[in-house]
């Protein structure tokens, strides 16, 4: 990510643009680096690097009054479907970039529907080559907030910031202004993602072990939320839901003896040796998590997105009412059966929703990733939008 050189302690927030070729993103991107550039709260990129990124997708980073920003560019729809899927990003908001002349085009629509389904949470609207004039300036935004209330955002509360990208990265003061206006909206609109230590605590198993006394140890790495000895957990998936207790919290890793620690955190691989009547059947794929705050589920719809051969894919579409290998929590691998719309197939280089049914119960929730695999090829990658049961 291009940097700012800053220091600073703000917090940090990961956000996207969207909206369609033509709409000015570029042009966005580089109007923001040059007028922050002159409170040296960003570093300006040349126009070529931001236009043609090697890889499709471009990383800036930039300052406002009380946030670090790091914002993702796609050079296509693609690279912005895969990038929201794969799990490389996690946004917390998106700026949707439309121009007054033509504000809805396909790819402004879709990345739209998008944001909607994955239940991104902040979205702000800049409604660029507003210098064109007041009344195209008037229907453009009506139909902007005509179309965030088909997709679950607020028309009529979301804020829409009319700009002009062009005259603003040229240093014309007036619209220098809507970019600073923007920054501020951002600040104000998109809220902060909380952090990973204060959500629900949630740990995907992928090891089981037996102690010399009968007892069983769950290993694995925290997603989220912190983990004590003595407190109380689920046994989530695959099977009936049980509750144990973690006796002992250890340090995974290549120890003689293992290493007692008093918390784990997000990120740490740790060993909780368990005790209770359900921690017989315990096994790989299953979680551990907070009483309460995680149930198993056999079906489920979600976005998925079929990569092409050069990505790791197959090559091959994905056909309705087919029978896959699905991993979910990178542990849990279970087999289920895809059905796309109107008995459809999904072609490499596409998205669509999907349905799916698993065979065995999975702890599932709106956003769970998962890959689904094809004769140990990765054929898909999603994100659950919706539990069926």
């Amino acid at each position: 990510m291009v940097g700012t050189g800053s220091s600073s302690k703000k917090p940090f927030v990961e956000i996207a643009t969207l909206g369609d070729d033509d709409a000015g993103k570029t042009t966005l991107t580089a109007a923001i680096l040059k007028v922050l550039s002159k409170e040296k709260k960003a570093r300006p990129i040349d126009f070529e690097q931001l236009l043609r990124p090697p890889k499709g997708v471009v990383n800036v980073s930039y300052e406002s009054k009380k946030r670090m920003y790091g914002q993702t560019k796609f050079s296509t729809h693609v690279d912005c479907v895969r990038s929201l899927l794969d799990g490389s990003l996690r946004l917390q908001g998106a700026i949707l970039v439309v121009n007054v002349v033509d504000p809805l085009l396909p790819r402004s629509r879709a990345e739209l529907e998008l944001a909607a389904q994955l239940r991104i949470p902040g979205l702000v609207v800049f409604l660029n080559k507003s210098d064109f004039g007041e009344e195209l300036s008037r229907i453009a935004e009506a139909k902007v907030r005509d179309e965030l209330e088909r997709h679950h955002y607020s028309g009529a509360k979301t804020r829409v910031i009319r700009g002009a990208a062009q005259p603003a990265r040229h240093g014309d003061a007036k619209w220098e202004a809507s970019i600073i206006e923007l920054l501020d909206a951002l600040d104000s609109e998109i809220p902060e993602p909380p952090p990973e230590a204060d959500q629900s605590f949630l740990m995907p198993i992928y090891d089981v072990q037996e102690t010399r006394d009968g007892g069983r140890v769950a290993i694995g790495r925290i997603e989220r939320g912190v983990i004590k000895p003595n407190q109380e957990v689920e046994i989530v998936g695959l099977q009936e839901t049980k509750r144990a207790t973690v006796a002992v919290l250890a340090r995974a890793g290549a120890y003689r003896t293992p290493l007692v620690i008093p918390e784990g955190r997000p990120d740490e691989e740790v060993q909780c040796l368990l005790r209770g009547s359900g921690t017989e059947d315990i096994r790989v794929g299953q979680v551990l998590a907070v009483p309460g705050s995680i149930q198993s589920h056999r079906k489920l719809e979600g976005v998925v997105y079929a990569p092409l051969r050069g990505e790791g894919g197959n090559g091959r579409p994905i056909a309705s009412n087919v029978r896959l290998s699905i991993l979910f929590h990178r542990t849990t691998d279970v087999q289920g059966t895809v059905s796309l719309p109107d008995d459809s197939s999904l072609s490499p280089g596409h998205d669509s929703t999907m349905t799916i049914e698993i065979v065995s119960p999975v702890a599932l929730e709106i956003g769970t990733r998962f890959a689904l695999r094809d004769g140990g090829k990765a054929v898909g990658v999603g994100v659950v939008t919706k539990i069926l049961g």
